[in-house]
């Protein structure tokens, strides 16, 4: 009768390092053994069950090439396995922690992104409100060449510019030459 192979796999990292799920009925590559979890050898699903002076059969023996391939994937990380099917708990939760940094950082992103965005909105905002001032009083600012020129040369913010814009047409801001 055919003995079978053994599945040579460390007992101490077995539970985490072995890829269960390629055993799903639903998973692509299925192996071609069942996961019998015991001290017996595996034998291939299409074992002959006899065999003459061999102590396995061929579809058996075959088998111990699979199996190296896959010990080979399961002590690989997560990002050099294609197909999450043939992923280990061990690699399962590295994937699921480098996804969930991967997830905060784009958050963080976002929140960046959407933080810049109202802030560039707000000095929009500003803007129009300055050139909105500006179209309705320019000729009641005096020196308004000087004003502008003062608040580019001094890197006045755009509610500061209005400001001082508004304090000229009331008469208490004169502009001078920037020094």
């Amino acid at each position: 009768p055919c003995t079978g192979i053994p599945l040579e796999w460390d007992p101490q990292t077995f539970w985490e390092t072995y890829p269960f799920q390629m055993h799903s009925p639903s998973s692509k590559r299925r192996p071609k053994y069942d996961l019998i979890l015991s001290e017996s050898p595996r034998g291939a699903k299409d074992c002959r069950g006899f065999v003459g002076s061999a102590a396995c059969c061929p579809q058996c023996s075959e088998l111990s090439l699979d199996i190296s391939i896959i010990k080979e994937r399961a002590s690989r990380s997560f990002e050099h396995v294609h197909d999450h099917d043939d992923l280990s708990v061990t690699q399962l939760r590295a994937k699921v922690k480098s996804v969930k940094e991967t997830l905060n950082e784009l958050k963080l992103k976002s929140l960046d992104l959407a933080e810049s965005a109202d802030r560039a909105h707000k000095r929009l905002d500003e803007h129009a409100d300055v050139m909105q001032f500006l179209g309705d009083n320019a000729y009641r600012i005096p020196a308004i060449h000087r004003l502008l020129c003062n608040a580019s040369a001094n890197g006045w913010s755009p509610t500061r510019t209005l400001q001082h814009c508004k304090l000229a047409v009331e008469g208490k801001y004169t502009a001078l030459l920037p020094v």
